[in-house]
């Protein structure tokens, strides 16, 4: 049987305990696809898909086409994997997909329960499908799932954020590509959602790219109400884009700011 292959996108802090988390697992039970991208472009937000420009490598047809399917046979990944980990659970298509079976969402849930000795993260951006998955088939929280939302702005927020905060666990958001600004006080009264990462688009000229004032206004607003915080991929401390490689805590700093940002 196989076992869970490396995952290169560490996010640091992200552990349970908030300790940076040494192994990272990707678990792809799911393919390559989502239906909510056409064209390479993911939904109504003008933002790139990374997955379906990688899925063209693939040697399944259904990932290579990026629509939703299921891999049936990764399943007990997991379970063969001994090393406990953070398992990155569908980053490449949406476990919230509209597409997607509801019976399959469950055999993966369910499969997390086999090896409760990783801790699982999932992230959406599809929530309205997956809580209504969760209350029709009574799903119970886990103390090792951590479910997660990607927001864009403030609109974005608004359309999604109620149907997540009825997922039942652990929360956390994810701000990237951060396109504008968000007031987070409904994220924040909720003592479930315990942090966020934030991010923005790469891509030269996107939306959002120059803006750091607001990406650490951001983050200063997480810190300050006692949520981890991470500020993902790029610094500008002296003018110059700096990768953080993730080797490192001290390279990230994912719990400091800038002076400006603690005023």
């Amino acid at each position: 049987m196989s076992r869970l292959p490396d995952s290169h996108i560490g996010y640091i802090g992200l552990g349970a305990d908030g300790r940076p988390i040494e192994r990272y697992y990707g678990w792809n039970p799911f393919g390559f696809g989502c239906s909510n991208c056409h064209d390479g472009i993911c939904g109504t937000r003008g933002v790139k898909c990374w997955a379906s420009q990688l899925a063209k490598r693939m040697k399944c047809p259904q990932c290579r086409a990026f629509v939703p399917h299921f891999h049936a046979e990764r399943l007990e990944q997991p379970l063969h994997t001994k090393a406990p980990g953070i398992a990155l659970v569908g980053f490449q298509s949406d476990i919230g997909d509209e597409g997607r079976a509801m019976e399959d969402v469950f055999r993966v849930l369910e499969a997390t329960g086999r090896a409760d000795h990783h801790t699982y993260v999932f992230l959406t951006q599809q929530p309205e499908h997956l809580a209504w998955v969760c209350k029709e088939w009574t799903v119970t929280a886990m103390p090792n799932w951590w479910w997660g939302l990607t927001v864009h702005d403030q609109e974005d927020f608004d359309a999604k954020w109620p149907a997540f905060r009825r997922i039942p666990g652990h929360k956390w958001v994810s701000h990237e590509p951060a396109q504008g600004p968000v007031d987070w006080a409904p994220a924040l009264a909720d003592e479930s959602v315990t942090g966020i990462i934030i991010g923005h688009d790469r891509n030269r000229g996107a939306k959002g790219t120059e803006d750091w004032d607001r990406l650490y206004e951001c983050q200063g607003v997480w810190i300050r109400a006692g949520r981890m915080s991470y500020l993902k991929q790029q610094w500008a401390w002296d003018g110059r884009f700096v990768k953080a490689d993730g080797t490192d805590p001290a390279d990230c700093l994912p719990w400091s700011l800038p002076p400006e940002a603690t005023r």
